[in-house]
């Protein structure tokens, strides 16, 4: 069912302050039950479970937090991921840090029983150069070291490692792509992974189960693939990309939001009870591109997708469609179990300033 318009202002907003000063967030992650935000002066602050470590606090914490805690000793954190049960942090002289559990490898050691509880060098992964960015999601991470070669690492059960290989996981991190392909953005999602290059190509790699990578070929796709029927559509055309479960978020550069693969509870956001557009981009609908200056954040989970979006007149606002079963979208979900499409700007004169959005499990974060 779409939401209207007139329940606009019932979003169930909730302020996450850091400890130090409510505007001094600079980086956000958030993933299944867990989030974790890198402050101005470098800190890493963390809440929600922490039943399998994956807070990092040490030994004989809570299960739980619902507030920010201080994470570890480091000071010098420019960037942040997370993933099911574990979070990877990168720090300013290019080492990445662990915590949780290293499911399918993702934190460089086999199998689901290793659980670090305190944020950890990962050291193992110094050799392959000086990490600067690290994305992850469910149990798959991908990471670029300063050299600008793009490394995957974890589950491969339908080749969302993008290593021509039959290997259900990695340990260890393989080269993205073959060729250096100039990529400047990537999306991890789940089973399946994007990039965009500098010259507006799309690639896609994992699960097309939904026609989430081809809508030629059904199965799986081992190797990073420029789509011929979307980039037919779109050739050269595309700025940014997020992945979700059976769905694309594709922008293009005329700040174009269009939509493809499956969304049987509204995340494509295509129209009301339109869960289908497999074949080819379809257009999101409501969000007011005559209004809209620029795309700040475009991001997608199994379940939701959202926006931050700059508009004509400088401020900024967002907007989330998909599942609303935990109020996630609207603060009714009795009511509005769906969005179906993006006709609810969370906006306000004080929430006008939004510049990274996060999509959990069942939860929305945005830092503003």
């Amino acid at each position: 069912m779409k939401h209207d318009s007139s329940h606009q202002g019932k979003t169930g907003q909730n302020q996450v302050n850091s400890p130090s000063d409510k505007t001094n967030w600079v980086a956000l992650s958030a993933n299944y039950e867990h989030a974790v935000a890198i402050d101005a002066n470098g800190y890493v602050w963390a809440w929600g479970q922490n039943d399998k470590g994956q807070l990092g606090l040490g030994t004989g914490k809570a299960n739980k937090y619902t507030t920010p805690q201080r994470v570890g000793v480091i000071n010098n954190a420019v960037a942040v991921a997370t993933g099911t049960f574990h979070t990877l942090v990168v720090d300013d002289q290019g080492n990445l840090w662990g915590a949780g559990i290293s499911a399918a490898g993702v934190l460089g050691t086999q199998g689901q029983t290793t659980q670090l509880d305190s944020l950890t060098h990962l050291g193992d992964f110094n050799r392959y150069g000086d990490w600067v960015e690290i994305y992850s999601k469910r149990d798959l991470a991908i990471g670029r070291t300063s050299s600008g070669i793009w490394w995957s690492w974890g589950d491969n059960t339908l080749g969302a490692v993008g290593f021509d290989s039959t290997q259900p996981y990695f340990t260890s991190p393989q080269p993205l792509f073959a060729a250096n392909k100039n990529i400047v953005q990537v999306s991890v999602g789940i089973d399946v992974a994007a990039a965009v290059s500098a010259s507006g190509d799309l690639w896609i790699w994992g699960d097309n189960t939904y026609g989430q990578i081809s809508a030629v070929t059904p199965g799986t796709a081992m190797n990073p693939v420029r789509d011929v029927t979307r980039a037919t559509t779109k050739a050269g055309q595309w700025a940014r990309v997020a992945v979700g479960q059976t769905h694309v978020l594709g922008l293009d550069k005329n700040n174009v939001l269009w939509a493809w693969g499956r969304g049987t509870v509204g995340q494509l956001g295509i129209g009301d009870n339109l869960a289908y557009a497999p074949n080819t981009p379809t257009l999101v609908q409501t969000l007011p591109s005559a209004g809209i200056k620029s795309y700040v954040a475009v991001e997608a989970n199994d379940a939701n997708s959202g926006v931050v979006v700059e508009l004509n007149n400088g401020n900024r606002a967002l907007y989330l469609w998909g599942s609303n079963g935990y109020g996630q979208v609207t603060s009714d979900p009795g009511s509005y179990p769906y969005a179906w499409v993006p006709d609810q700007p969370i906006y306000s004169s004080s929430l006008n300033k939004w510049f990274a959005l996060q999509l959990g499990d069942g939860f929305s974060t945005a830092l503003g």
